[in-house]
């Protein structure tokens, strides 16, 4: 008898460790799986952020998915054709005089107008006495909503900082999260901003201006004016298309 249950214990022991091993079992790739679920979920918010009535405005063009435009480098020089262009909204028209010492930022700003880059496109961020923020291609897509403020062109174009251009009322320029790395988004001021300078305020937010509204401010005022949630707007305000003006 004792020799048979000595027997049974000898049969089924191997069984009993094979399941406390499966048990207990690490696997090498669960951390590496989680540290990459987690940097999946780590993403760079690119909006505009007010902290005790200081504001940065960014824009973060670094996002693969996004469709690709023509680079700085392959662009049509319409600088020498075009120097004002009309924002045909859904609130009415704006038209912008553009500064002809900033040749990089409008003549991108330019091209991308003419392959049609910005119909459609929303004012996605807008905070009244501040300004107004568009050019975000992701705005056109309403299902993208939680990544409003992070499209861009796919390519980022160098800041341009002249001497004697100033974000006030009225100006255009350049959204960005850091140096260099302006893309397709802008925005327009309802107020003297000009501590967003390159020159002035806060080093970590330096914005080229490269234009004006010389008609339409009223309207880009009552943009500035809509109800919001959060600076998006309730009611949607459109870029409907972009009509250049030739010199």
């Amino acid at each position: 008898m004792k020799k048979s249950i000595l027997t049974l214990l000898i049969l089924i022991a191997p069984i009993i460790l094979t399941g406390c091993n499966e048990k207990n079992q690490f696997s090498p790739n669960k951390e590496k799986e989680t540290k990459t679920e987690m940097k999946k979920e780590t993403t760079k918010t690119n909006s505009v952020i007010k902290n005790d009535e200081e504001y940065k405005i960014e824009n973060n063009i670094n996002n693969k998915k996004q469709m690709k435009y023509k680079k700085q480098s392959e662009q049509e020089n319409l600088l020498a054709i075009y120097n004002q262009a009309i924002l045909k909204t859904t609130m009415g028209d704006i038209k912008i005089k553009f500064y002809e010492n900033s040749p990089i930022t409008v003549n991108n700003f330019l091209n991308l107008s003419k392959d049609g880059y910005y119909d459609g496109i929303k004012f996605h961020r807008i905070i009244n006495n501040f300004m107004v923020q568009g050019g975000d291609i992701f705005s056109k897509d309403d299902s993208m909503k939680n990544r409003w403020g992070q499209g861009g062109p796919g390519y980022a174009i160098e800041d341009e900082f002249i001497e004697g251009l100033s974000n006030t009322v009225g100006t255009i320029a350049m959204a960005n999260s850091g140096p260099n790395t302006g893309g397709s988004q802008f925005f327009i001021n309802l107020i003297d901003n000009s501590r967003l300078d390159w020159d002035k305020g806060d080093p970590r937010s330096k914005h080229p201006v490269f234009g004006e509204i010389i008609e339409g401010m009223d309207i880009v005022e009552k943009i500035g004016k809509v109800k919001t949630v959060r600076d998006l707007p309730v009611e949607p305000v459109i870029i409907n298309s972009v009509e250049l003006i030739k010199k």
